[in-house]
């Protein structure tokens, strides 16, 4: 905290950044081809169609969920802000197959280090689209942005941005 932020009650502005969860090639969320999720109804972000299996965590935080089928997990940072990484569309239905997770549930992370690999064939020989979406579902007052579409590599691009949302005195 600055000397100018303690005299005047004023929070200096920190800006946090969220890594590519996947490498491959990304888009808003309203782009995805499913409407649960490009509806933003269960909140906004970003989505990668992956080229390579592994998927590392966006952000620094605590796995606080893994879905018994395996499609999706849930991570919470350190600021209270809560994430959905779901992998796949219809992927709910192979009952965890072409999953293979290296973290339980309550494991804290780092951004960038690998939670879960993907067989990409399994998912699409099944008949299921493996792309996968980051859905901010609590931003626990914040404001975020996210990056153009385009190529990411996992652990590297940045893909967010986010920040304490002003308020008016």
């Amino acid at each position: 905290m600055s000397i100018f932020s303690k005299w005047f009650g004023t929070q200096e502005k920190q800006e946090h950044t969220m890594v590519a969860f996947a490498t491959g090639t990304m888009c808003h969320l309203s782009e995805t081809p499913d409407e649960a999720f490009s509806s933003l109804s269960m909140g906004n972000g970003v989505a990668i169609t992956p080229d390579r299996p592994s998927i590392v965590a966006p952000v620094d935080g605590e796995i606080t969920m893994i879905f018994p089928t395996k499609h999706a997990f849930g991570l919470v940072t350190e600021d209270g802000i809560e994430l959905l990484v779901h992998m796949g569309i219809d992927t709910v239905n192979l009952k965890g197959k072409g999953y293979k997770y290296f973290k339980e549930v309550n494991t804290k992370v780092r951004a960038g280090e690998k939670i879960v690999d993907v067989d990409i064939d399994v998912i699409e020989k099944s008949g299921c689209n493996p792309i996968v979406m980051m859905i901010v579902v609590n931003e626990n007052g914040y404001d975020f942005t996210y990056e153009a579409n385009g190529s990411v590599k996992k652990g590297k691009s940045v893909i967010g941005r986010y920040e304490i949302k002003e308020t008016m005195q």
